[in-house]
């Protein structure tokens, strides 16, 4: 029978942004509490990953928004995993809004299982994929790329910079995945300030504005304390109902990418209304 977990969060006032909805990382907060619980659930705690000397850690992540909530909403939390490799597998995650019944937010993570001396990967045993009882269910759709998107290759490049801090840090010593999410979306809101249009995403904004649809993170090596990153932001690619950004997370010490992040938004008017981005917010964003 297939193992599916499922808890209730109550939003919490802290967990708000300035337009007042909850941050968009908080949902993947959320999703890596619930799996911890799930894993406990099927029999798997910390305590046993650690008598094993195992880990697992989240190589992709993949969230789509829906419903934004608020202040006070009850959420219920449901993961599962929906398919085992050798030494892989995707939990699938889904928040509802248990007032609606509406969908708030729905992720599928890649996780690798590691030694956690060494983090060389780990075959999983089979008696787990036997306690997760994988379901083989997706939550999130596989997308191809749109046929009507155009490339942008030559759009403007935007860099900026920050430290990496120890409060960033999990348990691992490496800056946890829902950090990233945070520094790619200030990312945007600074690529977009040096572009002369910081209205767009701006928290207050009564007119035209960007929603994120999706985030698509794929992590390529961690980042600890004290490492200076260089994120590299520019419109990737744009069609009429959405435009995808991408960032890329690089140690300036050696280069390394860390993370590349494929970020979609639609564009909204003031009734919360599809609308196609304004040619000249287009030009002044590509450059």
């Amino acid at each position: 029978m297939p193992r599916i977990y499922s808890r209730t969060f109550h939003v919490r006032h802290y967990e708000l942004n300035g337009r007042g909805e909850v941050n968009h990382a908080v949902y993947l907060n959320y999703f890596q509490q619930a799996a911890i619980e799930a894993s406990a659930d099927a029999g798997y705690d910390p305590e046993r990953y650690r008598a094993m000397g195992v880990v697992w850690l989240v190589r992709k992540t993949i969230i789509e928004y829906g419903r934004p909530a608020v202040y006070g909403d009850a959420l219920r939390a449901q993961t599962w995993i929906s398919e085992f490799r050798r030494v892989q597998t995707h939990r699938e995650y889904r928040l509802t809004h248990i007032a609606s019944g509406q969908t708030v937010a729905c992720a599928r993570m890649n996780w690798a299982f590691l030694n956690h001396r060494t983090f060389a990967p780990v075959r999983i045993p089979p008696e787990m994929v036997a306690a997760f009882a994988p379901t083989g269910e997706r939550a999130v759709r596989q997308l191809q790329p749109a046929q009507d998107e155009t490339p942008l290759a030559d759009a403007r490049r935007y860099i900026t910079h920050r430290r990496a801090q120890l409060y960033e840090t999990d348990l691992e010593q490496h800056v946890n995945n829902a950090v990233y999410l945070n520094w790619i979306e200030q990312a945007l809101w600074d690529a977009c300030a040096a572009a002369g249009v910081p209205h767009l995403i701006a928290p207050a904004g009564d007119g035209l504005r960007l929603v994120a649809r999706r985030h698509e993170l794929e992590y390529r090596r961690p980042a600890v304390a004290g490492d200076e990153i260089e994120i590299t932001t520019w419109l990737h690619a744009i069609a009429p109902a959405h435009h995808t950004w991408l960032h890329e997370l690089r140690r300036v010490a050696d280069g390394a990418l860390l993370v590349r992040a494929y970020a979609t938004h639609a564009c909204l008017d003031s009734q919360g209304n599809p609308a196609p981005l304004p040619d000249d917010c287009r030009r002044a964003i590509t450059g």
